[in-house]
């Protein structure tokens, strides 16, 4: 079984062009309809999935995550020092 995690500015960059390289790009279709779609590449050349997915539940969710927590605020909560001690507690 394969996870696939990537950012969500890769996914917002996916919803109106060509984004990503390597294992994972995202693009959306070339229809202008509300029900259109957004293609979803995983994986190494021989042996990739493809995946579709309508856009609009993509939009909707992309929107609340960035009410949330706005774009370039993702690690302003992280308590670095904290964390700085955790990693070397465990040394």
């Amino acid at each position: 079984m394969a996870r696939w995690r990537f950012s969500r500015d890769l996914l917002l960059s996916g919803m109106n062009g060509s984004a990503g390289e390597g294992e994972v790009k995202i693009w959306p279709s070339e229809e202008s309809s509300a029900g259109r779609a957004l293609f979803l590449r995983l994986g190494p050349a021989e042996c990739r999935a493809e995946l579709a997915v309508l856009r609009s539940p993509v939009s909707h969710w992309l929107a609340h995550t960035f009410t949330t927590v706005p774009l370039g605020r993702e690690m302003a909560e992280v308590d670095w020092d904290e964390e700085r001690r955790q990693l070397f507690r465990s040394v």
